[in-house]
């Protein structure tokens, strides 16, 4: 896992409208790049039966934080 000292600041970034009935927001996060975290911004996801998405989060170690994405 990569871990940084301080989790960066996201950008403002406005939710556009779902493309459908029912989507699912998927928050803006982070992916992995080299040794950080680059910015990815929000998007609408199409509901998957009988599933829950869990959205990303930032976990604080003893080391300092890392991105733990979202799921199903």
């Amino acid at each position: 896992a990569v871990v940084v000292k301080e989790r960066p600041v996201a950008p403002v970034y406005v939710r556009p409208a779902p493309p459908r009935p029912n989507y699912i927001w998927v928050e803006p996060g982070y992916v992995r790049v080299g040794s950080g975290y680059a910015y990815r911004q929000g998007y609408w996801i199409a509901p998957r039966p009988n599933k829950v998405y869990r959205q990303g989060y930032w976990r604080n170690t003893r080391r300092g934080y890392v991105w733990v994405p979202g799921r199903w």
